[in-house]
């Protein structure tokens, strides 16, 4: 009778153990997978992380060997005439007169002259009541059709003629041939008939095309004033 009672209590034991061995085991397994799967997406995580680093690092690189592009004012340095209902702009080292008497560069009474010293080339806005325009012995002469579009002035080319026809010093109408003239034909802004000229005593046509640039800035710089 003892000896069924220990092959029971032995039997119980058994069974036991191996009831614990088989929990051990889908428990640990359990953990196991839980771990893993856990480890897996921490690593899935971080390499999505140092990849995203990497963009940020390569696009930052990119960046920093791109030129930067630097957008200037080109009139952020000119000063401003203010006129009888309206401003012109012209660049702030030149020289400026008002109601000059220059008769090379003026077509009215009122007016105003920049003047860029260096080159020896002018720049004149005429306002007022204009009167008439002076000779045409000049080495080059180039005209322009003023138009006010959207309260801005437009120049249209209507013609740039060489006139050196003549050897140095010869005379022309009783004048000796004076370089180049620009000029706009006569039009009317802000209740102003207006007439822009430039005039430079030289014949350097790379002169001639310098002042022809600045010549446009300047009279379509003009804007109307209170």
């Amino acid at each position: 009778m003892e000896e069924t009672k220990e092959k029971v209590n032995l039997r119980r034991l058994v069974i036991t153990i191996v009831l614990v061995l088989i929990t051990a085991i889908v428990v640990g397994g359990l953990v196991w997978f839980l771990m893993d799967r856990q480890a897996k997406q921490t690593q899935s995580d971080n390499e999505k992380s140092l990849k995203e680093l990497e963009n940020t690092i390569g696009k930052t690189k990119t960046q920093e060997n791109e030129p930067e592009t630097v957008v200037t004012d080109e009139f952020a340095s000119w000063k401003t005439f203010y006129g009888p209902g309206f401003t012109i702009k012209y660049p702030g080292e030149w020289k400026i007169e008002e109601n000059s008497t220059n008769t090379n560069l003026v077509f009215a009474k009122t007016n105003v002259v920049f003047t860029n010293i260096p080159k020896n080339y002018s720049i004149s806005l005429n306002y007022g009541e204009l009167y008439g325009r002076g000779g045409s012995c000049v080495m080059r002469n180039i005209n322009y059709e003023a138009k006010e579009v959207v309260n801005k002035i437009v120049l249209e080319p209507k013609g740039d003629i060489s006139t050196v026809s003549l050897p140095d010093g010869e005379m022309c109408g009783g004048q000796v041939l004076k370089g180049f003239v620009i000029s706009t034909n006569w039009f009317n802004y802000s209740n102003k008939e207006l007439f822009g000229y430039s005039y430079g005593a030289s014949s350097d046509k790379s002169l001639s095309d310098e002042a022809n640039v600045y010549f446009k800035k300047i009279i379509e710089t003009l804007s109307k004033s209170s």
